[in-house]
């Protein structure tokens, strides 16, 4: 039997064992502590932030109450308890809480929070690293009052610092559509608005709109839903052309479609290749949009697996509920059962069977938001659900946390570091592969609805017991390779780096310095280059980003006088390895400029070169 087959095999067998157990997801909301809620009365609903606030390594749930009451703060304490530090947390009063997300904006380690309100001011809570908050938001900036149903957080310009996307609904005096704001992040002190600048300035009546980098070339692009599209403005995709401006092509690849687009969420479905779309919409129609890499188009492929909706679609989400493998897919609807496709390891058509009745999760309140997000660290992804007011349907309560209690395959989750790229990874792509299954994620964020998710991204594995490559693209281009993980655990991966220590002089010593800890006890080479430009292809299909000279093999040399250590092994204890750079006392050196780069060697493992930087170090001699 193939691996996939096996895995398709085994996954069922444990769903089939899960019901027959009685088990599935369990409502544990009293006993985690999450109480004393109002029931939110804000238009369309109101969301919430799933982030680690604390850097203890669990994830903690800011939560807004009712419009004019304080933002809640609920800690996790482990094991799906949570205590409420919402007094001395510094969260203030929300105006009308609507949507809500963390982000670490100024790169110092920590998540900061960032309240959207419809119609009053944005609220910028900044973390003193110990998940105390102060709200700065007007001296940083951020000081618009708007409809605001979405906030996304991307490096559109990729400068190394995360930016903001804020997408309005409409105008205070009308209902037609209210412009959509981009934040520019000024180097983590502050922001500009740029959206007219740079062409996102949309004005149709959007819900959701998350970075996507749709083809891949490492710009993030902007997916835009909007609501009533058949009465105004449909979706569309802007696309980046890497000036600091967007261009909409929705119409050149067919994801222009006209709905009520409402909740999204992306991921490669089908372990193939592309950036596969779900949005939701009014009933009787969701939109599952998959990328063909042929025609360059997106394909509507809703009816082909049975995805169209039940009812008023709201939030949705791509998470592997039994961890076999596959991305199962989360819907929620208002007035009628939620839903969960389960995914059925194939991409030949047919409908996907609908598990969340089976699961006890298929309930029908008065809901708009829901993040899935495993809180208590076993490896299942587990459920938080937030409820709006509805005098005919009523509340079981405010919030909901169902644990996951699902009979589950082996997992693995990625936490990213950018060094080089924003603090946070938004935009990183991760591929994780074991044998022959290859799947792929997006550190992503704006998706579902109005929510805040977990930036961390978790990969089912199935009876998979090594995990054979994580392969990491991050904003910056780094290409970074780790082989022969161990499953069931939370890898923390930080970007390598490699940069000049000091100033070049004639007659003195600089230093060339390589940071990668997750590479602690591996050799590495470092390369000079005395081309202007050029780049050298590895056996391995990677490329150096210099064009290998006689300075380069003069440099790699024992003894030589200039890199006297080009080859060394990464400390143990994830510092970073330095190798002095000497120049020689010859004044005719002043002005020359070198090129260099370094790779990790993994002798053991596959590609055998752990990380490959895209651009050279410039090296000017003074």
């Amino acid at each position: 039997m193939s691996r996939i087959r096996a895995l398709r095999s085994a996954a069922a067998c444990a769903v089939c064992s899960s019901l027959a157990l009685g088990q599935g997801f369990t409502d544990l909301t009293a006993r985690a502590g999450v109480t004393g809620l109002q029931n939110t009365t804000t238009a369309y609903g109101t969301g919430f932030a799933c982030v680690d606030v604390d850097g203890d390594g669990d994830v903690d749930l800011v939560m807004p109450d009712a419009g004019g009451l304080t933002v809640r703060l609920f800690r996790n304490q482990g094991n799906l308890q949570f205590t409420d530090d919402t007094a001395v947390s510094g969260l203030g009063i929300a105006g009308a809480p609507a949507a809500i997300g963390a982000f670490d904006f100024d790169n110092d380690g920590d998540q900061d929070v960032l309240v959207g309100n419809w119609r009053t001011p944005l609220q910028l809570y900044v973390n003193d690293g110990t998940g105390r908050f102060v709200d700065q938001a007007p001296a940083l900036g951020i000081n618009s009052s708007s409809s605001v149903f979405s906030l996304s957080f991307g490096d559109y310009d990729r400068d190394g610092f995360t930016d903001v996307y804020v997408g309005n609904r409409q105008t205070a005096s009308t209902s037609l559509g209210e412009v959509n704001y981009l934040f520019r992040n000024l180097g983590g002190t502050g922001f500009v608005e740029v959206g007219t600048a740079a062409g996102v300035d949309h004005l149709g009546l959007t819900l959701v709109a998350p970075f996507i980098d749709y083809d891949e070339d490492g710009w993030p692009d902007l997916y835009i839903a909007n609501d009533k599209g058949n009465n105004g403005v449909p979706n569309t995709m802007f696309r980046n052309l890497g000036d600091g401006t967007f261009a909409d092509i929705g119409a050149q690849i067919n994801c222009n479609q006209a709905i009520d687009g409402m909740g999204v969420d992306f991921l490669d479905v089908f372990c193939d290749g592309g950036v596969d779309i779900f949005c939701t919409d009014s009933p009787s129609d969701h939109l599952f949009l998959q990328w063909d890499p042929n025609a360059q188009v997106y394909v509507d492929d809703t009816y082909t697996y049975g995805l169209s909706g039940i009812s008023l679609g709201w939030s949705t989400h791509w998470f592997d509920y039994d961890n076999d493998g596959w991305q199962d897919l989360h819907v929620v609807h208002y007035a009628a059962p939620n839903q969960l496709f389960r995914h059925p390891g194939t991409s030949a058509p047919g409908p996907w069977t609908d598990v969340s009745f089976p699961l006890g999760i298929s309930s029908f309140y008065g809901q708009y938001a829901a993040v899935p997000v495993d809180l208590d660290e076993d490896g299942g992804v587990d459920l938080v659900e937030r409820f709006n007011f509805d005098r005919f349907l009523g509340n079981p309560q405010p919030v909901q946390v169902y644990r996951n209690n699902v009979s589950r395959g082996h997992w693995l989750k990625v936490r990213t570091e950018g060094t080089v790229s924003n603090r946070d990874g938004f935009g990183a792509r991760v591929t994780v592969r074991t044998s022959s299954h290859v799947q792929r994620q997006w550190v992503r964020s704006g998706i579902g609805y109005k929510t805040g998710n977990d930036r961390r991204l978790q990969f089912g594995l199935g009876a998979a017991t090594t995990v054979d490559e994580i392969l990491v693209r991050w904003p910056s281009g780094t290409e970074q390779h780790l082989t022969g993980v161990a499953v069931d655990q939370v890898v923390d991966i930080v970007e390598p780096r490699f940069d000049l220590v000091g100033v070049p002089q004639v007659g003195t010593t600089a230093g060339l310095r390589l940071a990668s800890p997750n590479d602690a006890g591996l050799p590495y080479l470092m390369f000079l280059s005395a081309s202007p430009a050029g780049t050298t292809p590895l056996p391995n299909g990677l490329t150096l980003p210099i064009q290998v000279d006689s300075l380069t093999v003069y440099a790699l040399g024992v003894g030589n006088l200039l890199l006297p250590t080009p080859l060394g092994t990464i400390p143990a204890n994830g510092t970073a390895a330095t190798s002095a750079l000497t120049i020689p006392n010859l004044p005719f050196l002043s002005g020359i400029t070198l090129r260099a780069t370094a790779i990790v060697l993994d002798p053991a493992g596959y590609p055998g070169v752990r990380n490959v930087f895209p651009d050279a170090v410039t090296i000017t001699i003074q």
